[in-house]
């Protein structure tokens, strides 16, 4: 391993020469050399150079050769070359370097490991090394060193760099601690000691790594989600200082949910529906804290096939438009309906975005089919049932009550009610009230124009009621007609008539009439005829008839039969000028 390294730096440093000597701006414009280079001390597996700082200089290449080549870089002008093969004779000089300029090197100078390369004599007294060195990370950036002071030493030199770096830079200082900054926080440092009196320096301490405390780490940037029918996974960057990865989902930005924590930069969420759209989000964590949430992205797993859409059926219908739902599926682009007057001739198509569908503008009591299919980008599905529906009519017009008979001839406990027919009705519900207009109950539902209400009769006294009838069909109700009154008597009720003489014709009169219905006056004597019926008052009706004289009828030859409320026979006695008795019998129908 080590001799691929020192290959590869032999390569690297070639490749600088050829290309500061292949280019004369570089030759014509390099750097000043180095000054001052100088070995300040020798150790059994390495040395401590240092240098005087080149203006322009952006760093130093410090190339120590035996039978192999080593190059270090540093940006400092002192470094503590390391990790040497032991009782190796070794030259080394140093170069300045910037993006476009290079140096020359300085003159080589020679040393021997586990020697002194100085030619210096021995100390007179050695130096013990600092003790209980410990480190301890200040901020995202620094870290504090300290150690217990060495007994004659004037000075100290820590050393320190990357974990995984070959070279160590140098810091100087005369208390027994220091604070290294600029440091990165992700990476692990080590450090280590010497104490220095003049040239003589102890051996190094103990060696001691820890890592600059971390910060609340930046929120992550995601690459991309990949997605299949049942499943997303999201891919982002990776964090510095991060040290775990919490996941979030939700339907919408506003429903993110955390799933999951990760050390890795992806994540997959599993048995999620086809078809469906996710938000996904990211955040970054470390012993600091927690990142902001990540800018939230959005994908659809993929869409299956549909199912043929359930529960078709009919929501409204009215006489001119049907509307038709179904349950709502996910992941559908649209619907598509197909409708006709018969099954086999459903040839009109209509798209539709929601599940739901409505055909206006069509005839009333007119019949129609349907059917439907969804369908998403993986494809359709197969048709649902067919359902069908009839619009309905228009609600009628109401009715007039022209008739309320009280019928004592046929049923004498009975009324019949008539009532005009309506166009568009199918059927004319009846309503009862015992004599109060707000107090309406239904009694029967006909598809006729008549009714005979047989229990209204009470035979104990008289009864009035109120009757009103209302037109329907299937688009509603038509409305009631005006109410009418009609009243039951008692059974048999008999009146008698009173008549005089009058020019041409003879008058009769019958009291308390106003409870009957049509009358119909049935008269067989030859010299009289019903000619007139006059209502003089509410509760008098005047019968005219006229005498034949002579073969002859009189002038008065009208006859307009009036309409009562109360149904049933009545015979009429009534006199004529010579006192004779005439029995007149009429018919209430």
């Amino acid at each position: 391993m080590r001799s691929r390294l020192l290959i590869l730096l032999f390569l690297f440093t070639a490749g600088c020469f050829l290309y500061s000597c292949s280019d004369p701006s570089a030759m014509n414009n390099s750097l000043d050399i180095p000054q001052e280079f100088e070995i300040t001390a020798v150790f059994a597996d390495g040395c401590e150079v240092q240098w005087k700082s080149v203006e322009n200089a952006e760093y130093y290449i410090i190339r120590a050769e035996s039978e192999e080549i080593i190059e270090l870089q540093t940006k400092e002008s002192a470094l503590l070359v390391e990790k040497l093969d032991k009782d190796i004779q070794y030259e080394i000089s140093v170069c300045a370097c910037s993006e476009l300029k290079k140096s020359q090197f300085s003159q080589k100078l020679t040393f021997i490991t586990n020697t002194r390369g100085d030619g210096a004599e021995e100390p007179e007294m050695k130096l013990l090394p600092p003790e209980n060195i410990i480190a301890e990370a200040v901020s995202s950036s620094s870290i504090k060193i300290s150690w217990n002071a060495a007994e004659g030493a004037e000075t100290y030199t820590l050393y320190y760099g990357d974990v995984r770096s070959t070279s160590l830079q140098p810091a100087e200082s005369k208390e027994p601690q220091l604070v290294i900054d600029s440091l990165r926080e992700t990476v692990e440092y080590v450090f280590k000691v010497k104490a220095v009196t003049g040239k003589n320096t102890s051996d190094f301490s103990k060696t001691v790594t820890v890592k600059p405390l971390s910060s609340i780490p930046k929120p992550p940037t995601m690459l991309k989600i990949e997605e299949t029918e049942a499943s997303l996974t999201a891919v982002w960057n990776e964090i510095e200082n991060a040290e775990d990865y919490c996941v979030f989902l939700g339907t919408t930005e506003s429903t993110l949910e955390e799933i999951g924590i990760t050390k890795e930069q992806s994540f997959t969420v599993y048995d999620l529906p086809s078809g469906t759209e996710y938000f996904v989000a990211v955040q970054a964590l470390n012993s600091a804290g927690k990142s902001p949430l990540s800018e939230a992205h959005s994908k659809k797993t993929l869409y299956l096939i549909p199912d043929t859409p359930k529960n078709l059926c009919f929501t409204s219908i009215k006489n001119t438009f049907i509307e038709l739902a179904w349950d709502e599926m996910r992941g559908i682009e649209k619907y598509t309906v197909e409708y006709g007057k018969t099954k086999s001739g459903m040839t009109n198509t209509a798209v539709c975005p929601d599940a739901s569908f409505i055909l206006s503008n069509l005839d009333e009591d007119s019949l129609w089919y349907f059917k439907v299919k969804a369908e998403n980008s993986a494809g359709e599905s197969g048709w649902s049932d067919i359902i069908s529906a009839r619009t309905l009519l228009s609600a009628p017009e109401s009715t007039i009550i022209n008739t309320l008979k009280l019928n004592n001839s046929t049923n004498p406990s009975s009324i019949l009610i008539r009532w005009n027919a309506v166009e568009k009705a199918a059927a004319y519900s009846v309503y009862r009230s015992a004599g109060e207009e707000s107090n309406f109950s239904l009694v029967s539902v006909c598809t006729g124009t008549q009714y005979m209400d047989t229990e209204a009769y009470d035979v104990n006294e008289e009864k009035t009621y109120l009757y009103k009838v209302e037109t329907a069909n299937t688009g509603g109700s038509g409305g009631f007609s005006e109410a009418a009154q009609g009243t039951l008597c008692k059974p048999s009720l008999y009146y008698d008539v009173t008549g005089k003489a009058m020019s041409g014709y003879y008058e009769f009169y019958i009291d308390e009439i106003l409870l009957c219905s049509e009358v119909f006056i049935d008269y067989s004597d030859p010299l009289f005829t019903l000619c007139e019926s006059v209502d003089v008052g509410e509760k008098i009706v005047k019968f005219r008839f006229k005498k034949l004289i002579d073969g002859e009828w009189g002038s008065l030859i009208e006859y307009d039969p009036i309409q009562f409320s109360m149904g049933g026979s009545v015979t009429c006695k009534c006199s004529s000028l010579t006192n004779q008795t005439k029995t007149i019998t009429y018919a209430l129908k």
